[in-house]
């Protein structure tokens, strides 16, 4: 009986907390726009699939191959053209094929395995044209294979008595730079990776500043440290670097948790194996891109976490000093945590392209600063990170002193008080 009154006054407690009623909203709102982001990305692929033109250009210009690439442009509806050159179809369409000299004496020697020569136009560090474009050849690939058999029969006059594989081999055109599509792949993967590992680590950062103001308010030792003579500015800047350190230290013991654990999984002669194919693919990668893909990419990720602490921490700061108690901050610091992971997820799904205005936005919400760095080196725009940085460090800025101006107003120890309207 008593258990049952304790659960109903903490589940009033909770009702009546203007903080959870607020963390519920932003809470279905977030998973509202998840919803939409999982649905567009789906949308935005299969348009690509279904609508891009495919660029073609013909070495082996024998009879059969004319008559494979009428099949293979009635079967897709006239989505296939012709070009002079692979750079140029790709331009044009986004997605070009090569048919090399010698296809035709391929199929007549009997080999299994045909090779055919592509390129994709990347231009948006999107796992949903990645995946879209990828899909295209796979498909491409599965069509030649059904219908070679008909195009063989009308055109060579013979059965053929095995099946054919068709394998689709090329480079990516990415920002003007031809690079192999493999490695692109794979760098493209890390990198829009890069949002959801930043958002996870700046939005913990944001929860850790928070408590800080908040458990000091409920230990009663917030008017003692206001009342030294000390700098409020020190104090919110020695709040935010306490609260970044806290984040780091986490953040340490459970990457390295997770390497250890996938290392240990690992046997030793595979570890040595993928050490020195994962050393080659990132110097050949650096050689294609025109940089030094590992030494930016460390740089990138300090950049963006350093900021994105600043900014988090001020931002947590600011949440816990408006709050009455620890269980209040804890409320409305949820909604930001999820609000940072969802920015993240749409970052990775989505993409965006490079510009002063994604570059401003960047800076504002941090989680794409890798993303934009990495970039705007390729594309040798390097305006863009400048404008970025700019903006990260003006809203660093901007919050730091909305903490320090609150910590100058009574709210820092009462908090701010809202009530529901009681019927």
């Amino acid at each position: 009986m008593v258990l049952t009154q304790l659960v109903k006054r903490e589940i009033k407690a909770f009702l009546k907390n203007p903080g959870f009623i607020i963390s519920l909203v932003i809470l279905f709102a977030f998973y509202a726009a998840m919803g939409g982001i999982m649905r567009r990305s789906a949308e935005e692929t299969q348009r690509i699939i279904l609508q891009s033109n495919i660029g073609l250009v013909v070495e082996d210009n024998t009879a059969f191959v004319q008559e494979l690439v009428k099949t293979i442009n009635e079967t897709l509806g006239g989505r296939v053209k012709i070009y002079s050159n692979i750079r140029e179809a790709v331009e044009d369409t986004g997605v070009g094929l090569l048919i090399p000299r010698g296809f035709t004496t391929n199929i007549t020697n009997n080999l299994t395995t045909l090779y055919l020569s592509s390129m994709v136009k990347i231009d948006s560090p999107s796992t949903t044209i990645v995946q879209a474009k990828t899909s295209i050849l796979s498909q491409l690939a599965s069509l030649i294979e059904h219908i070679l058999p008909y195009v063989v029969s009308k055109t060579l006059g013979y059965e053929i008595s095995g099946e054919y594989m068709v394998s689709i081999h090329g480079s990516a055109l990415f920002y003007g730079r031809e690079v192999d599509s493999a490695l692109l792949m794979g760098f493209l993967t890390f990198i829009t990776m890069l949002p959801l590992l930043v958002g996870i680590l700046i939005g913990t950062n944001a929860g850790y500043a928070a408590q800080l103001v908040a458990y000091e308010k409920l230990e009663k030792a917030f008017e003692m440290l206001l009342a030294q003579p000390i700098k409020r500015s020190s104090i919110v800047i020695a709040k935010i670097i306490g609260a970044s350190v806290a984040t780091i230290i986490y953040s340490a013991v459970i990457l390295a948790s997770i390497f250890i654990l996938a290392l240990g999984s690992i046997p030793g002669e595979v570890q040595s194996i993928d050490n020195s194919v994962i050393t080659s693919s990132i110097t050949e990668l650096s050689r294609q891109l025109g940089l030094d893909v590992a030494f930016h990419f460390i740089v990138s990720i300090a950049i963006a976490l350093i900021l994105g602490l600043l900014e988090t921490g001020s931002l947590g700061i600011i949440l816990g000093s408006m709050a009455s108690d620890e269980r209040t901050a804890g409320l409305l610091i949820t909604p930001v945590m999820f609000l940072y992971l969802g920015l993240a997820f749409a970052f990775t799904f989505i993409g965006f392209q490079v510009n002063i205005a994604t570059s401003v936005l960047a800076g504002f919400i941090v989680l794409p600063l890798p993303m934009v760095y990495m970039l705007s080196l390729i594309s040798g725009e390097t305006i863009y990170i400048v404008v970025s940085l700019a903006s990260s460090i003006a809203v660093c800025i901007l919050l730091t002193s909305i903490a320090v101006f609150l910590f100058n107003r009574d709210i820092v120890v009462l908090g701010l008080r809202i009530r529901l309207r009681r019927e």
